[in-house]
């Protein structure tokens, strides 16, 4: 006799009534080819038709666990006795399973009585925090790793835990399938906010709140769930590590031979650290990147000026290659599969490819300081490639290392800003040539009428990204990091900035539109609020002294012929006369073009007249290396990210590609390391995010 495509295991004790229900739910299935197995766990009255019986009760684990060694099927459903489903719940769950081979286990909505329990998408760091898919999944017979007989309680989120460590993962149907009856545990349910309430401190706590509270110590303890919640010991570890950064940058700015020692030992580090974990490697070259701007708070060989050399971005990043390449080739991972991107991407890297040559063949003199920067995109490659295998706690330890990179960004331009804006002396020179020489920025006097001072670090582009990432965020946590990434952002004074949270904002109207939740725009009026308090009280602080209204410098900043704006301006007509020379393929790499610039430091030392090959208006710089082809491939990048963002339900993601394509206009980012950082870890998202469904 053929085994059937399904069995149904369900373990009864002492409610045999409610089996008859359960029973004909399932002779109305539309989908046949099933066995059932009633398992008597020891009822004090035999229960009619079981096919195993216990003298004792052993408990709802041991019965499931003998129906399923009796089983043939080659999918197992382990049912509640008093469950009753649709008639089409075998099929649906069924169908969901053949339909993604990848998934191990399907889960439905269900009702408790008349509460709707409605799933959500497979998510193993949601799984981790709590227990959201039910026992009565159809689950793979290879894949099944057996309950955990000693629990008396979760033994269903323990079952799933155990099998998202051995690599499963589920698939949710986002239908209700089935029907159980209030009793036992279940119907002590209680609302959610009822489990966050602190019981102790009030003196008393509900015993389904303890009872509740000490099971899940247990699975707590097993699973290591507990490890997650050191997110903030996490995020306080690299904080130190950062600050250890700064305070040797600030030495190396001045002993050249000393940021050369710094910048070697950073990349022996950075070696080993990707040798043994490679994940880490990943999160410390990000963690460079957001709090560092250009990468030279060391180099090797610069001059006294801290000019030259090599920066301590190359080197770490050769380092990181050159680790994760030796433990990629360990593990038997470096194959051509890894090569494998979606087809913008080698379309992308065919314009950057011709771009290289066309700057040969035009003999470019910057060639290798323009496209050197392009790099960055190789970083795909092992990103994608550890996403594949990232765990709950890797994604976890990743956002903790790049939310304390941020902070601190967010701090020091808080710091700089406060410093520069008031009269300290001498002590302004030696903390100037630092932030000059470690490469993170610029320091400027936008008026001297006001002793307001810009701020503008590069990676300030990043507490844009952190507001809108914040801004749809729950929490008191993540309002006053809000208010943080604001205050940064209004510090910077970049008009490029305000116009891409502006953008990224646009698009999460969208999805609060869909979801019917105003709350992301009251956070962002009150963090608004309260970061023009924090910007201006900053400012206003009396001690040194200061002159002149900080509100003057915002109004000017929102002058387009103001001598910045006025020059850049000036740009766009050379530019676009620069692109028509070559208009399909560019220019090249290192191309230049020479115009009248109305910066007052140029004006000083040239008279206004200015040849760059670094230009502010970002897609006509690509225009003018690449062409048209090039542009193409890049916005179509872009717009299959976004797409696919939108797909995996992600509009924060969505809304940080956005911004970054509009800040892309005014100011270059998407051709520079920083904002290829951006595209590299929303694809290895997507691909952990996959994954993990």
């Amino acid at each position: 006799m053929s085994a059937p495509k399904i069995s149904v295991i369900i373990p009864v004790f002492n409610d045999a009534g409610d089996l008859v229900p359960c029973l004909q739910s399932l002779q109305r299935q539309t989908f046949r080819d099933f066995e059932t197995i009633i398992v008597d766990d020891g009822s004090t009255e035999p229960v009619k038709g079981a096919d195993i019986r216990f003298e004792k009760n052993k408990g709802a684990p041991a019965a499931r666990n003998a129906g399923f060694a009796k089983s043939r099927g080659a999918f197992v459903l382990f049912l509640d006795d008093d469950a009753v489903l649709v008639p089409e719940a075998l099929a649906s769950m069924l169908e969901a399973l053949e339909a993604d081979t990848r998934a191990d286990f399907a889960y439905p909505s269900f009702k408790l009585g008349l509460k709707t329990f409605k799933g959500r998408p497979y998510d193993e760091a949601a799984l981790r925090r709590e227990p959201y898919i039910h026992t009565s999944a159809l689950i793979r017979r290879e894949a099944f790793p057996g309950f955990d007989e000693s629990l008396k309680k979760f033994q269903d989120w323990d079952l799933f835990l155990t099998m998202a460590e051995k690599g499963s993962r589920g698939v949710w149907i986002d239908k209700i399938l089935f029907t159980l009856k209030p009793r036992g545990v279940m119907s002590r349910w209680m609302p959610r906010i009822a489990y966050d309430i602190r019981w102790p401190i009030l003196g008393w706590t509900p015993r389904t709140i303890k009872t509740y509270d000490t099971a899940r110590a247990v699975i707590a303890k097993k699973h290591g769930l507990d490890r997650p919640d050191d997110r903030g010991a996490i995020a306080l570890g690299w904080f130190v590590v950062i600050l250890l950064a700064e305070v040797l940058s600030l030495i190396a700015a001045f002993h050249p031979a000393f940021s050369s020692a710094c910048a070697l030992v950073g990349a022996l580090l950075m070696f080993l650290l990707a040798l043994k974990r490679p994940d880490l490697g990943l999160m410390a070259l990000s963690v460079e990147f957001v709090i560092g701007s250009k990468g030279r708070f060391f180099a090797l060989g610069a001059d006294a000026s801290a000019d030259g050399g090599i920066s301590w971005r190359i080197l770490l990043f050769a380092a990181f290659f050159l680790g994760w390449g030796i433990n990629a080739w360990q593990r038997k991972k470096l194959t051509k599969d890894i090569l494998r991107l979606p087809p913008p991407y080698y379309f992308l890297a065919a314009s950057v490819l011709l771009g290289v040559l066309l700057g040969i063949i035009n003999r470019q003199t910057f060639l290798y300081a323009d496209a050197n920067a392009w790099l960055a995109f190789l970083l795909i490659f092992p990103a994608l490639e550890l996403a594949h295998r990232a765990t709950a706690r890797q994604r976890i330890e990743l956002m903790a290392a790049l939310r304390a990179a941020l902070f601190w960004l967010c701090a020091k331009t808080i710091l700089l800003f406060y410093v520069f804006s008031h009269d300290f002396g001498p002590f302004w020179e030696g903390l100037y040539l630092w932030v000059r020489r470690s490469g993170v920025g610029e320091v400027t006097i936008l008026s001297e009428h006001v002793s307001a001072a810009r701020v503008f670090i590069q990676s300030q582009v990043f507490a844009v990204f952190g507001a809108l990432y914040s801004m749809m965020r729950k929490g008191k946590e993540s309002l006053a990091f809000l208010v943080l990434c604001l205050a940064t952002v209004l510090i910077s004074f970049s008009r490029s900035f305000w116009i891409g949270l502006f953008a990224g904002t646009f698009v999460l109207l969208f999805a609060v539109l869909r979801r019917k939740d105003t709350r992301p725009f009251l956070n962002l009026l009150l963090a608004g609020v309260a970061s023009l308090l924090v910007v201006f009280g900053v400012y206003y602080i009396p001690f040194p002294a200061i002159h002149g209204d900080l509100a003057d410098v915002f109004a000017a900043r929102a002058d387009t012929n103001e001598s910045a704006a006025a020059s850049r301006w000036e740009l766009l007509p050379v530019l676009d006369a620069k692109i028509a020379e070559a208009p399909l393929f560019g220019s090249g790499f290192g191309a230049t073009v020479t115009y009248q610039s109305k910066d007052p430091r140029i004006v000083a030392e040239t008279g206004g007249t200015y040849t760059t090959y670094a230009f502010e208006w970002g897609w006509h710089d690509l225009a003018v290396k690449l062409g048209l082809f090039g542009v193409f491939a890049y916005v179509w990048v872009l717009v299959s990210l976004f797409r696919r963002l939108g797909k995996a339900h992600a509009p924060v993601g969505q809304a940080i590609i956005f911004s970054l394509a509009a800040i892309h206009f005014f100011t270059p980012y998407l051709n520079y390391p920083l904002g290829i950082l951006v595209i590299v870890l929303a694809e290895a998202w997507l691909v952990a995010y996959d994954t993990a469904i």
